[in-house]
C-alpha cells in the first residue's frame, strides 16, 4: 500500500494485479497470509502463501496497527463443505487440491480420487476422516503406481456420504 495513495500492490508473485492491487487497500484480500517483514525502509511485506504472492505496504514511518478482516469462506471453520479449483491449473508438475469441511460431531470420511475422462480412477489422494478447517491435497501428475500420467483433462471428484464435488484440471507436460 503506498502511504500516500492507500494503493496495495504485489511485488513478487507469479502474476501481478491480484485481488486489489491498484486500488485501495481495503480491496485487497489475502487468502492465507503466513508471514510478514518489515525492512529498514519501514516496508512491510506480508506473504499470501496460497495464492503464492508477497504483498508490500510502502514506507510506514511509525508503526501503525494492522487490521485483519476474516470473510466467512476463511474463517478455520468453514459453514459448508467446499472443492475449490486447483492451482495452478493448468500445471506441469504439481498442483494443490483445497477441500473445506465444517464441523460436525462425527468427522467424515472423504474421499479425494484423480479420474482421467473415459472415468477411470488414475489415483486416489485421499479416504479418511477430514477434521473440520483446511485441507490441501498435493497431486504430482503420477497415477496410482507412481507413473506419470499424460498431458490432458482431469477430473478430481470429492465423495461422501450425501455429498459429491467434481471439477475439472489441465495437465500439461
Amino acid at each position: 500500500v503506498d502511504a500516500t495513495t492507500g494503493i496495495i500492490t504485489t511485488v513478487a508473485g507469479r502474476i501481478r494485479g491480484f485481488w486489489g492491487d491498484g486500488g485501495p487497500a481495503a480491496d485487497a484480500r489475502f487468502w492465507s497470509p503466513e508471514a510478514i517483514c518489515l525492512d529498514r525502509a519501514g516496508n512491510l511485506y506480508i506473504a499470501d502463501a496460497n495464492n503464492h504472492r508477497v504483498r508490500m505496504v510502502e514506507g510506514l514511518a511509525a508503526p501503525s496497527p494492522i487490521t485483519v478482516v476474516a470473510e466467512e469462506d476463511l474463517a478455520p471453520n468453514p459453514q459448508h463443505f467446499a472443492l475449490d479449483q486447483n492451482y495452478p491449473n493448468p500445471f506441469n508438475t504439481s498442483t494443490l487440491i483445497r477441500v473445506r469441511v465444517p464441523l460436525s460431531p462425527d468427522p467424515p470420511v472423504l474421499r479425494l480420487a484423480i479420474y482421467n475422462l473415459a472415468g477411470q480412477r488414475i489415483r486416489l489422494l485421499a479416504e479418511d476422516p477430514f477434521n473440520a478447517g483446511e485441507r490441501q491435497l498435493a497431486w504430482d501428475g503420477r497415477d496410482g503406481a507412481g507413473r506419470e500420467t499424460a498431458s490432458g483433462v482431469y477430473i478430481y471428484r470429492l465423495e461422501s456420504k450425501g455429498l459429491a464435488v467434481t471439477r475439472r484440471m489441465l495437465l500439461l507436460r
